[in-house]
């Protein structure tokens, strides 16, 4: 902080020093004032020092961001719902597609490493919602397409060649086909599970770089602590928004009539997910680096700070 004195026209400044004592500048004469900040000087000073890494002005607005995207709702509870029931999915093809996902978590970050470590973090997260949204609509597709019948419209799809199964051996004589597409539920399914957690990685990649730039030395570990403590704090606010919408779509075990609205409505949210990319600021993480380390330099050229 800088003012000057009204009556004695004296330049005043005041900051603090590594141990968070006030040092005021009179005229070039440093005053050290302990007890200033709190009891224990060093947690007030780190948790300053915290705050300002926190809300810098490419972090604060990243975390903003991936913030409002993660508690948009999915329906991957739903979706867990009609695999299981109305398609009857097993125990082994449900950790076919965790495997699946954790293929898609790799096939992230080698994607990243590929392609989006180039690019400018709007247009990155531009890109990846639109993504985003492409991916959900492949269970949209699954849930509007897929048919299940049993009996003499079973038979008959089977006479008409029109059949597309993966289980029409089940003992209760139910069949399932695609009235439209021809793909097998199982290809959907699989690709969904692949590219969602990949693009999930993608989204949160650029976070990690951009905390491990901005962070203050000496605060690495506590700054990185705080960014994933946000992260699993979303995850699970994102899990009460969740079961709100299922509730309020009435969807449970049995009961997915409404799983498409739904569906509809989370493709709609991520739309606005789309146009609050527009707050992220337009530049490359390597030029981000280059303006943190430009803005250290000049700090520590203007700082003065009294040796103890």
């Amino acid at each position: 902080f800088d003012f000057t004195s009204a009556s004695t026209q004296t330049a005043v400044s005041i900051e603090l020093n590594e141990l968070g004592e006030r040092v005021t500048h009179e005229d070039d004469e440093p005053i050290v004032q302990r007890g200033y900040c709190c009891q224990n000087r060093k947690m007030c000073f780190t948790l300053g020092l915290l705050k300002e890494s926190l809300f810098n002005k490419y972090l604060g607005y990243l975390l903003l961001f991936t913030i409002l995207s993660g508690l948009c709702p999915t329906a991957d509870l739903p979706m867990f719902y009609y695999l299981t029931d109305e398609l009857n999915y097993s125990t082994y093809y449900m950790s076919w597609l965790a495997f699946i996902s954790e293929i898609g978590r790799l096939f992230g970050y080698m994607l990243y490493s590929k392609v989006f470590s180039h690019w400018k973090l709007r247009t990155t997260y531009f890109v990846l919602t639109i993504m985003t949204i492409a991916v959900q609509c492949i269970p949209l597709l699954l849930t509007s397409s897929y048919k299940v019948e049993s009996g003499d419209a079973c038979a008959a799809e089977y006479t008409n060649n029109t059949l597309r199964s993966y289980n029409n051996t089940s003992t209760n004589g139910t069949c399932y086909y695609f009235e439209e597409f021809k793909i097998p539920p199982l290809i959907l399914s699989t690709s969904e599970s692949l590219f969602s957690d990949a693009i999930m990685e993608l989204f949160w990649i650029p976070v990690e770089r951009v905390t491990a730039i901005v962070c203050t030395a000496t605060l690495e570990a506590t700054v990185y602590a705080s960014v994933l403590s946000i992260g699993n704090l979303t995850g699970s606010l994102k899990g009460f928004v969740d079961m709100f919408f299922i509730i309020y779509f009435d969807i449970d075990h049995g009961k997915t009539a409404n799983l498409q609205t739904f569906q509809v409505f989370c493709i709609y949210l991520e739309v606005i997910t789309f146009i609050a990319a527009i707050l992220l600021p337009n530049i490359k993480i390597q030029d981000i680096d280059e303006d943190v380390k430009e803005e250290a330099r000049v700090k520590q050229a203007n700082a003065q700070v009294t040796p103890i």
